[in-house]
This record gives C-alpha cells, structure tokens and sequence, in this order.
C-alpha cells in the first residue's frame, strides 16, 4: 500500500493542520478525522489477528488491562504496511 491508499486526504494540507494544532486550546492538539481511509481500516479490521498466547502478551495491573504482540513478523501485510508508515521518515516529516 502506498501513503494515499493508507491515509486521508489530510495528508495534502498538513500545514493548515499545523497552525490549527499549535493555535488550539488550552494546550496544543489535534483531532484528524479520517485519519485513515476506509479501505485501510477495513482491510486492518479484517486481518486482525485472534489473540494468541504464543505471540501476544497479556498485562494486568492497577494501571492498565491489556494484550500486546510486539512480533510484527506475524502480521498481515496490511497491518504491517500501516505499522511501517507510521514510524517512517515520510510519515514523521508529516507530522
């Protein structure tokens, strides 16, 4: 998946996203709506695996009840393409 097939049309106006951010109060902050595009979130929602014992870790203390899987190798190619775009230099430039 390429940037446009992930992300929604906010990617084309970041600049008018920035000085919303920096001129929201009463701090800074942002809310993007369609972050991601319909067909990204279904192909996720879709390839979203089960919970496993094997690969996903289970925390359970005063402060948070969750489960994680820290494995990328075992995600779909689609989890695994949003999971790469966010943290590349692409994506970070954007932000």
């Amino acid at each position: 998946m390429n940037e446009s097939s992930i992300f929604g049309e906010w990617v084309n106006d970041t600049e008018e996203l920035n000085k919303k951010f920096t001129s929201n109060q009463p701090f800074p902050h942002i809310v993007i709506e369609n972050f991601l595009t319909e067909d990204c979130i279904e192909s996720v929602c879709q390839d979203f695996p089960e919970y496993n014992e094997e690969t996903w870790h289970k925390y359970e203390n005063p402060i948070e009840v969750k489960y994680a899987n820290d494995r990328v190798s075992t995600f779909s190619p689609s989890i695994k393409d949003v999971f790469n775009k966010l943290s590349s230099p692409w994506f970070i430039n954007k932000m």
